[in-house]
């Protein structure tokens, strides 16, 4: 995994070259309550966009979907056809993609699968809680 510390949110989403991603930040009280970061980029012939990251408190629904929502009308009035955020059903945004009307797509509609694995070298077991993890789109577009 990858912690997302202010130097690698730098390296991956400010300093890149040919960078092409928005930041949107909830701010309330003077103060930064949580950030979305998305792109869009066309692809199969129409333009997606793509949240590739929600940082906030899993527990303010007000701020993500504030953030969702206003990413949602910023990529529609910018010639977004198709929105995407990856999430499943144990993921921490997943209520609020829900919420603010993702749905799942069928099996069929994924040109390819992605697959990683996680190992402790330390432990002879190697066992995980799914539901501990946030996976997001981050690195998804490095094709």
């Amino acid at each position: 995994g990858v912690c997302l510390t202010e130097d690698y949110m730098k390296w991956r989403y400010i300093n890149k070259p040919n960078n092409n991603y928005k930041i949107l930040s909830y701010i309330e009280d003077d103060g930064v309550k949580g950030y979305l970061i998305y792109n869009k980029k066309i692809d199969y012939g129409t333009t997606i966009g793509y949240i590739m990251e929600i940082i906030a408190s899993p527990n303010d629904n007000i701020v993500i979907d504030a953030l969702i929502n206003a990413a949602k009308i910023e990529m529609f009035n910018d010639g977004v056809t198709l929105l995407s955020g990856l999430s499943f059903n144990d993921n921490i945004f997943y209520k609020n993609y829900k919420a603010n009307g993702f749905r799942k797509l069928p099996q069929i509609f994924f040109p390819h699968k992605s697959y990683f694995s996680v190992c402790n070298p330390m432990s002879k077991e190697n066992l995980f809680e799914i539901s501990s993890w946030h996976i997001s789109w981050g690195n998804h577009d490095n094709v």
